[in-house]
């Protein structure tokens, strides 16, 4: 294309022109520009393009694409390598202490399968290789031959999900990048929730950011908020709402979505008194009523501080004590509801849920196959917030899951999330599917279950205690059958040896078994085509991990029981292949709940229906009949998962209640192995409650052990014991009451729970004699007083 460029030079008011007439003006084709002296045509200067941008190749607009200025990396991929960066600028790009901590998580799935690697452990993922001065640190991946077109990776500090990068969610890698110069290398940068297949450095100028969940709302009318608004000068502030989860900042750092004005003020002394962990932050009041705040918690929400012209902070939303306020406050309402299913004396049949959050629910209806039979659309009731169906009695024995859209915080999006119920009674294999059951149906009880005696003591002090798991009970007993090793069952083989011993010890004084969890959990596979145990071969394992040490060194038919008896004992492969099974075989202790109201199907004879619930009650019967009480080993204090991960249900139902989430970031807390509830919150508390009362009325349990009983507090512990007592007076509660420094001073911990008759373990000799110093010649004093201590409070009457 030809563009006549015409230089006209006009001088005042009277015009003039240095051009001859008739002169032939010059004429350039593009890209090339008249120079200043219009006499010949040269390059333009490159546009100036804001980063992350930069000039196309015509130079006459801003793409965003790798830069050809951009410094070199110093590192590049081998074959079968990729490598990540990571850049944290706010902390020094090329500072090696920005990076400490910080680890690469990596694993491998059916969308993504391309490292080299088994998946990293998540508390123990990958160091960094090294740091670009331009770029920050970078790991170096191997891949193995024929990997995909993608890899998954999450970059994280700690356990806690407040420690995950870019904004929380799971991230994949590009492998197969157009840009010949940087295939298989990725580029991302500390608080972006992007991944760039070309080196950057920097975003430029950033529109405001809504970077963390320090905004609570508490009561119906108001929020409050973790920030210091008044030092940016914010006059106003406002809630943003958005339906489709679509709010942001725009080009004027004005935030999206429909807003509702707000009133600043400090907190009152008696808000402080009754949310303590928020003392000292800002309040927020809206004017609006409780029915309008109902309808806006089904939305994304984001609070901001507004100075004259635009938006100076801003932050999420955390709502888990205003869906208290709201649907457990009064006296017939969630907290009061039944949940689950529930079956009427009319014979019909309803699926109830409790999600004030979800937008619809979906009851979806399954046959014994797992074929969709019907899905029914569930009605609200707005007063508790429950969903809920009613059907006929063919819903019986039917399996079942809800379908929900909802706002959830991980991914900042409405999803479309499926789950099964938290309330379930009965599972198919692996709980991926509720089941319709009366627990009342005399099919599922043993003969003779009604009204069965049950041995009691006359006080608690009398109390002799043997622990054990279901498992290892007679998983490797010959004389227990085949069928029935490491089952519920085992317990009715009075004449097996492990039961013999039971009868013998109860002869003699024992007055309590007391069972390792046996809800359902999530870390075990039940469909036994998975499940690679001691006794299978070395076929079995190399079947599903080729990578196990014994594949292609051990014949295919010997038995993994045969090639640990035939290692040395001071070598490290019994610990290697060990290893290599921990993801197959069915050990587990059982403290990674998934369902808190159904008995765990491994230890059934079917995993798939109602056979665990019968079989559990044969055998607390048998265990009732050998004189010996049943405790429960029960963990209320943190589920397997949370989030949109598999293995979650809580926090798919209602996202960000369940669980107990850092008060600045949201992250879900991990203070153990697990994500931790919110025991705190009403509805996880009446889930507690209510579970608790279905094991001691529908299978006799006549006691509960606490794991980290801590983790709730005294006046919740009491009065759950309260609530069990009402149906089983006799029932008793301990557990473990270690000090947790989490800021809350009514924990039920040892010190809190003293005269309560709530009992907690005593560790003080375990802590005295632990490390073996008091035995030494010049052993601790203070230890030794610790040990007598111990020994004092434990025999005092």
């Amino acid at each position: 294309m030809m563009v006549l460029m015409t230089l006209l030079f006009l001088a005042g008011c009277g015009g003039g022109s240095d051009v001859d007439p008739g002169a032939k003006l010059l004429t350039c084709d593009l890209p090339l520009i008249p120079d200043a002296t219009g006499s010949s045509c040269v390059e333009p200067p490159p546009l100036a393009c804001p980063a992350p941008t930069v000039p196309n190749e015509t130079n006459d607009a801003c793409v965003v694409g790798a830069d050809p200025n951009a410094p070199e990396p110093v590192v590049f991929p081998g074959d079968n390598q990729a490598i990540l960066f990571y850049n944290r600028i706010q902390d020094g790009t090329s500072d090696p202490n920005a990076y400490d901590g910080w680890r690469l998580h990596t694993w491998s799935n059916a969308a993504c399968d391309s490292y080299a690697d088994a998946d990293t452990e998540w508390a123990n993922g990958r160091v960094v290789s090294g740091i670009d001065p331009n770029y920050g640190a970078y790991w170096i991946l191997d891949l193995k031959d024929g990997y995909g077109d993608c890899a998954n990776f999450i970059i994280h500090i700690g356990t806690d999900d407040d420690g995950k990068e870019m904004g929380g969610g799971d991230f994949q890698m590009n492998l197969v990048q157009d840009d010949p110069d940087f295939v298989r290398m990725n580029w991302t940068i500390s608080g972006i929730a992007s991944v760039f297949e070309y080196p950057i450095t920097s975003l430029g100028e950033l529109p405001l950011q809504i970077q963390d969940f320090a905004a609570h709302w508490i009561t119906p009318d108001t929020l409050v908020w973790d920030v210091n608004a008044e030092t940016l000068g914010a006059t106003s502030y406002k809630l943003h709402f958005s339906s489709d989860a679509t709010i942001e900042a725009d080009e004027n750092d004005n935030l999206t979505g429909t807003s509702l004005d707000l009133t600043a003020s400090a907190m009152t002394p008696e808000m402080e008194a009754m949310y303590p962990q928020y003392a000292g932050w800002i309040a927020l009041t809206g004017a609006w009523e409780p029915e309008d705040a109902k309808g806006v918690l089904k939305n994304q929400l984001a609070v901001a501080a507004y100075d004259a012209e635009k938006a100076v902070a801003a932050a999420w939303v955390q709502s888990a004590k205003v869906l208290d306020a709201l649907y457990t406050a009064g006296d017939n309402d969630a907290d009061e509801a039944m949940l689950g299913p529930i079956y009427g004396e009319d014979d019909s049949i309803t699926a109830a849920v409790w999600a004030p959050t979800a937008q619809a629910v979906t009851l979806n209806v399954f046959d014994a196959g797992k074929n969709l039979q019907n899905s029914y659309d569930m009605t609200e009731d707005t007063t508790t917030g429950i969903w809920s169906y009613t059907g006929d009695a063919t819903l019986d024995r039917m399996f079942y899951t809800y379908e929900l859209s909802v706002y959830h915080h991980q991914n900042n999006a409405i999803e479309t999330v499926t789950t099964s119920d938290p309330y379930s009674v009965s599972l198919s294999i692996n709980g991926n599917y509720s089941q319709f059951v009366n627990l009342a149906d005399d099919d599922l009880k043993p003969m003779g279950w009604d009204g069965h005696t049950v041995p009691t003591i006359n006080d608690p002090e009398d109390a002799v205690i043997y622990e054990g798991h279901v498992r290892d009970f007679s998983a490797r007993d010959a004389s227990t059958t085949e069928a029935n090793r490491g089952k519920y069952l085992a317990f009715t083989e009075t004449g097996s040896a492990p039961m013999q011993h039971l009868s013998n010890l109860a002869t003699i004084g024992l007055t309590h078994f007391h069972l390792l969890p046996t809800n359902d959990i999530a870390s075990i596979s039940e469909d036994p085509t998975t499940i690679v145990d001691f006794d299978d071969t070395v076929g079995d394992l190399c079947a599903v991990n080729a990578d196990a040490p014994v594949c292609g060194v051990e014949s295919d038919g010997t038995a993994l029981s045969a090639v640990f008896e035939s290692y040395a004992p001071f070598s490290i492969d019994a610990q290697a292949l060990t290893e290599s099974m921990r993801g197959v075989d069915s050990f587990n202790w059982g403290y990674d709940p998934k369902h808190y109201n159904a008995p765990d199907g491994i230890y059934a004879s079917d995993a798939d229906g109602v056979a665990r619930i019968l079989e559990k009650r044969q055998m607390i019967m048998s265990l009732h009949d050998t004189g010996l009480r049943v405790v429960m080993d029960v963990v209320y204090n943190h589920t397997n998962s949370s989030g949109l991960f598999e293995n979650s249900v809580l926090d798919k139902v209602v996202p960000g209640y369940y669980h107990r989430r850092d008060l600045i970031s949201g992250g879900v807390q991990r203070s153990t192995c697990c994500d931790d509830t919110a025991l705190e919150n009403t509805m996880m508390d009446k889930l507690m409650v209510d579970s608790l009362l279905l094991w001691t009325e529908q299978y006799m349990v006549d006691g509960f052990r606490f794991d980290i009983m801590s983790h709730g507090s005294v006046d919740q512990m009491l009065a759950a014991r309260d609530a069990v007592r009402a149906v089983d007076d006799d029932n008793y509660f301990y557990g473990e009451g270690w000090f947790r420094d989490d800021g809350r001073g009514d924990q039920a911990n040892q010190d809190n729970m003293a005269g309560t008759e709530i009992a907690t373990f005593n560790d003080r000799m375990r802590e005295g004699i632990r490390t073996g110093a008091l035995f030494n010649t010049d052993g601790s004093l203070q230890e030794q007083d610790v040990v007598k201590l111990g020994l004092a409070g434990t025999l005092a009457n």
